[in-house]
């Protein structure tokens, strides 16, 4: 029980001790920041910054369309979800993630998700140690 509450206490300093390194670039869908990401910028975001985050936007007006993608540091806590807001002539699909340069191509995911993981190796590996 101990050397799990070890892990656990070590995995979140580690995670809060350094910061999280993310892609930052705007542009349009079709740029090297939008959907064919090719972009190699990459921002060490200051210690008050938690996540990345990559925001798709979709404005309409009067028959003419503009898409636009933003990756960036942020202060939002990291999900498992986007989330999406539809507001009159306004689109905007948001995402945030918490490991490093997470906000690039593919599917957003949180870091939260390695420290579940390793808690279960953990407490599988305690288990097992203490059967003998």
């Amino acid at each position: 029980m101990k050397s799990m509450l070890i892990v656990a206490v070590l995995a979140s300093s580690i995670m809060g001790a350094f910061s999280i390194q993310c892609y930052t670039c705007t542009g349009s869908s079709s740029s090297s920041c939008g959907d064919t990401f090719t972009s190699t910028t990459k921002t060490n975001c200051t210690s008050s910054y938690v996540s990345c985050s990559k925001v798709y936007a979709e404005a309409s007006l009067l028959g003419i369309t503009s898409k636009t993608v933003t990756r960036a540091c942020s202060t939002t806590a990291a999900s498992s979800s986007c989330t999406t807001a539809d507001i009159s002539v306004l689109k905007t699909t948001t995402c945030y993630c918490g490991s490093d340069n997470c906000n690039g191509t593919g599917r957003v995911t949180s870091a939260w998700t390695l420290m579940v993981l390793l808690l279960i190796i953990t407490i599988v590996g305690t288990t097992r140690i203490s059967d003998f």
